[in-house]
This record gives structure tokens, sequence and C-alpha cells, in this order.
């Protein structure tokens, strides 16, 4: 399916330069979902290995499926009992060679990092996996979780209600020792960590405006009233798999969430697994790095103006604020599919 032919409202992302990260490869591990920063100047990656990938196909009920590095084994739906074996990378744009940050293990793993940092910390926010895939009856036992880039300890964050699974917090700035991170958009809602007495509280700021969305990148401040962050949902699509659109959200200084861009794929309709935004204020550039169908890493970098432009000349319609809104589109594309 051509991208042009996406369906009403949902488009393309304008003006940006994509390019490969290439990495060495790893016999038996699939590299994937990059976050990026700056070290010294450096553009940085840190990214995930892993034995078991999202092969982007959907049963008919909208379960998708896991595939292995092993060219003996078949595709497996994800409720099946595996073992899931993950290493933590950093790889640098001077072509060093990368370097091992949590060495090939079964679980626990820590996934989906998100790089957050500040004078004092350097931090990735991700979720840590305690389990083997859908272990019956308890299935998957996550946290949100923080590794702590200098001294190599892993922090597991309470779930405030109590569940055995929690993921997708969004690292938002750190501030006087505390970090704090999106819970949820909708309700808006807010965990402060305090990093000295490891002490948590969420609250609710406000009930939510717009189309409930996961995951995603950190928060990037644009100026001194302004975040900027991606987000996305996922669609099961029968023969397409999980395809995710993406979002451009802005938050105000208080962390509400103010405005949403309409729905956007960067290179692909499929599994893009966009967790990396990084204003690059020297060149005047934003670089996002993310996952493609579990099966490449890319980079992406628009001028910061040019961006930002389209964000605020594309929102998302008032009509469209919600996810069952959204339900004709999400058809249209299939038709177009098929």
């Amino acid at each position: 399916m051509e991208l042009s032919r996406l369906g009403e409202g949902i488009v393309k992302l304008p003006n940006l330069q994509i390019s490969s990260i290439d990495v060495p490869e790893i016999p038996g591990l699939f590299q994937i979902n990059p976050a990026v920063c700056f070290e010294n100047e450096l553009i940085v990656y840190y990214y995930r290995a892993t034995s078991w990938g999202f092969f982007p196909k959907c049963n008919m009920r909208g379960h998708y499926f896991l595939q292995t590095t092993d060219p003996r084994s078949k595709l497996t739906e994800v409720n099946s009992r595996s073992i899931v074996r993950n290493a933590l990378f950093k790889f640098g744009e001077n072509g060093v060679i990368p370097e091992v940050i949590l060495s090939e293990r079964v679980p626990p793993s820590f996934e989906d990092p998100r790089y957050i940092g500040s004078q004092d910390y350097q931090l990735l926010v991700g979720t840590v996996t305690d389990a083997d895939i859908a272990r019956p009856p308890d299935g998957l036992i996550q946290s949100a979780g923080i590794l702590d880039l200098k001294s190599g300890c892993i922090r597991r964050l309470e779930s405030p209600f109590g569940l055995n699974c929690e993921k997708n917090w969004v690292p938002i700035e750190i501030r006087d020792s505390k970090l704090y991170l999106l819970y949820s958009n909708s309700p808006t809602s807010i965990v402060e960590y305090d990093l000295i007495s490891s002490t948590q509280n969420i609250s609710m700021i406000s009930r939510g405006d717009f189309i409930s969305t996961h995951g995603g990148s950190p928060f990037v401040r644009i100026d001194n009233e302004t975040f900027l962050r991606i987000s996305r949902i996922k669609v099961p699509i029968q023969k397409y798999g999980l395809v995710h659109f993406s979002f451009f959200s802005l938050h105000d200084s208080n962390y509400k969430e103010i405005f949403m861009s309409r729905p956007f794929v960067l290179n692909t309709i499929g599994f893009e697994v966009c967790n990396g935004l990084l204003l690059d204020v020297k060149e005047d550039n934003f670089i996002l790095s993310w996952g493609e169908n579990d099966r490449r890493m890319l980079k992406g970098v628009v001028n910061r103006e040019l961006l930002l432009e389209w964000i605020y000349l594309n929102p998302i319609t008032k009509e469209r604020k919600n996810a069952v809104s959204w339900i004709s589109v999400f058809r249209s594309i299939y038709l177009d599919m098929k």
C-alpha cells in the first residue's frame, strides 16, 4: 500500500531525513527501539537486543505474533510459553563498537529505554520484566524501572494501583533531585519520584482532552513554557499486524497536555516504536529514533522550525479526540490494504 493512500487524516511526517542506525549484527538477537541523547556532544543511542521480535502479523482476534531469531522456529502466538533473552547496548555515532550496558540475560530484563538526564543524573526509564512471557496464570510481571547509567543500579517503581504489569511511563524532567514521569495522558497523571529517598506519589492534573495514547518519547523542552513529545496508538489490522500511528503533543510547564497533532507514520505502515526525541540546538534540528517492525533501527532529522510549523498547522480535529471516532479511519485504511 502506498503511503499516499493512508486514508482520511493520517499522513507521512514531512521533511524528515531518514537514515539507518547501523550497528554490528549479533547472531541470535534482534536490535530494536533505540533511545537517543547527547554525551559530550556525540549522538548516542541506547537500545535493546532480544531473541524475540514482534512479527507484524495478527490473527482473526487481533492477537499479534512473536518471531524468534532461530530460523527453525515457527511464528508463535504471544500467549505461548517461551524464554526471552535480552541485552542492553550503547552505540555512539563515532563508529566505536557498541558497549554492553546490561549483558545478555533471561528475565529480569530492561526493555524500551528512554533517556533523561540532568547535571547530576544520567538515567534510562524503561520496563523491567521479571517473568517469562505469558507464564500462566499471572502472565507478564513488569514494572516501570530506572537504570542509573553512572552506578548501573536498577530501581523498580511501584504501581500506583497495585498492578502486575506497568510499562510505558514517560520521563518528563529531573528537577531538585526528583524525576517526573507521565503515567497516562487521559486522565493526565504525573508520577513524582524522589531520587534520594526513593519515595513516589501520583497526581491527576487533568481529565485529558485528547485521544488516549501510550508510550513514545521523553518530553523535550522547546521553550520556557512548553514541552514536546511523541506518543502512539496501535491498531490490530488482520494480515498487516499491529499498526502504529504516532502523534505529537505539546504540554505546558505544569505538564498538562494542551495540543495534539493529527496522526502520522514515520517511514512505513507497520510496527513503528519511536522512543527517541532530541533537540539539537547547535544544528537547530530535532532528532528522532525508532524501531521498525522489530527488524531495524532508524534515525530521522528534521528542521526545528519546519517541524513545529507542521505540528501547529495540523492539529487533531475536534471530532476525532477519542478512540471511537477513529474507527472509520482505520476501516478505510484496512479496505485500502486489501
